[in-house]
């Protein structure tokens, strides 16, 4: 599984790395930040929090170096989740919860680009995206009923630049991208951190050749944000079922 490595391999760089000033207070309580863009009922805060209790990668993965208390509600990760749409947030409350360890900071915007309002196209299958349907797809009944929007609502949008500006965040350890069509724009608004190698892995969830939105985004218009700031591809995986995949990226200059 692509996330056990990465996080394997996230955990022993914050304890090994010599090059790197890390606070004692944050190796001793490791203190993970988790961006998760597009969270929607909060499924992968769930499955992120499942590999990283799992106690075959921690605290096993750098000895006794690592300690941490799982009774402390603030001590272990502290995720931002962004997900603009209302009707998903009681259940992204509800996951965080029920997790021990984890502080959840639940962000009910859209990222983009840039800041401003815009509308947001939801369908009936639950899917969501500031991006516009491909209204050819809608010839073919079967796919009228899931995939035809039900309703558009406006959201309000953010940039990732602009929120760790605000809130004074100098890094994040994992980010997590999956907004249907819309992941180009929302690393356009994230380049002051690409560039200066403050994220050290990138999870995106390609969705193709955009069957099923008017603007298609090639993995190209991906990775001309990632590739000159230092990042490579590590790792790529077609979902069984789905016409998307899975991208992971990771900094090669990064020291957070």
């Amino acid at each position: 599984m692509i996330r056990r490595r990465v996080f394997r391999n996230l955990m022993e760089s914050k304890v090994q790395s010599k090059n790197c000033k890390i606070d004692n207070d944050r190796v001793r309580g490791v203190g993970l930040i988790i961006f998760d863009v597009g969270s929607h009922k909060g499924e992968s805060i769930s499955q992120i929090c499942d590999v990283i209790f799992d106690p075959k990668i921690m605290p096993k993965v750098a000895g006794d170096e690592i300690e941490y208390d799982k009774t402390d509600d603030s001590n272990f990760m502290k995720f931002h989740s962004f997900e603009p749409n209302k009707e998903n947030v009681d259940s992204i409350h509800d996951v965080c919860k029920d997790i021990i360890g984890v502080d959840c900071i639940i962000n009910e915007v859209a990222v983009s680009n840039k800041k401003g309002v815009v509308e947001f196209n939801i369908s009936r299958s639950d899917t969501s995206s500031i991006e516009h349907y491909n209204e050819k797809i809608f010839k073919h009944p079967s796919k009228v009923e899931k995939y035809k929007p039900s309703k558009t609502i406006e959201v309000t949008t953010t940039t990732l630049d602009d929120y760790v500006k605000e809130f004074s965040i100098d890094h994040i350890d994992f980010l997590k991208i999956d907004v249907e069509n819309h992941e180009d724009k929302v690393l356009e608004g994230t380049q002051t951190l690409l560039k200066n190698g403050k994220i050290e892995f990138i999870e995106i969830e390609y969705h193709g050749d955009g069957n099923h939105w008017k603007r298609e985004v090639e993995v190209y218009d991906i990775e001309k944000y990632l590739i000159p700031n230092g990042y490579e591809l590590i790792d790529n995986q077609k979902s069984d079922t789905l016409r998307h995949w899975t991208y992971q990226y990771k900094a090669t200059t990064t020291c957070v």
